[in-house]
């Protein structure tokens, strides 16, 4: 049975917080004043311990994921084409900025992802493209992956298929298929190395 100690901690935030938050009946006059502040002091640690349990650092968690800051690196043929650094977040999005792009012609790009199986990912990825002088749009890239994240959670590796569009949505060409590699950069990592 796995134990979600965030949900455990708010809970046992918000009980303390309701038993102890609630004043004593008393039959008393003059009384109302030490009871406000205990009141106010109990209510401040059960919200201390509310907020705590927000903060909580999902690795106390068993279950990887691919949330996070990566390095990516795209391949055809053992060629590299493209790296640069790439975010997955928790609600389901991911941003890439890529290494091998002018941001003139566009560098930035949008996906949406989902977990499909234990460790592994879907990813559909829009890249806008423009001219060489950057003022008008050329097209657009639909990039797919399909990836695993590595059992220790600190790398990932797939496939890619990378479908390009003119700006009116005409396909140009046949899907082009790679490689892709990424490693995850963490606060500790402060030398980015190589790009490619």
């Amino acid at each position: 049975m796995k134990i979600n100690y965030r949900s455990l901690a708010a809970t046992f935030g918000a009980l303390l917080l309701a038993l102890l938050g609630t004043a004593p009946s008393r039959a008393q006059c003059g009384s109302y004043q030490k009871v406000a502040i205990r009141s106010t002091r109990f209510a401040q640690l059960g919200q201390a311990i509310i907020r705590r349990a927000s903060l909580t650092d999902s690795s106390e968690s068993n279950e990887l994921s691919i949330v996070g800051f990566w390095h990516f690196k795209m391949l055809i043929g053992g060629q590299p084409i493209d790296a640069g650094d790439q975010q997955w977040h928790s609600d389901g999005t991911e941003v890439l900025n890529s290494g091998g792009r002018s941001p003139l012609t566009g560098n930035i790009c949008f996906g949406v992802w989902k977990q499909i199986g234990e460790r592994h990912y879907k990813l559909n990825h829009r890249g806008i493209g423009f001219d060489a002088s950057g003022s008008a749009i050329a097209g657009v890239d639909s990039i797919e992956y399909d990836v695993t994240l590595s059992r220790d959670g600190n790398s990932y590796t797939g496939t890619f298929t990378i479908t390009s569009y003119d700006k009116d949505g005409n396909r140009l060409g046949a899907p082009v298929d790679g490689n892709i590699t990424a490693k995850r950069i963490t606060v500790e990592d402060t030398n980015p190395g190589s790009l490619f």
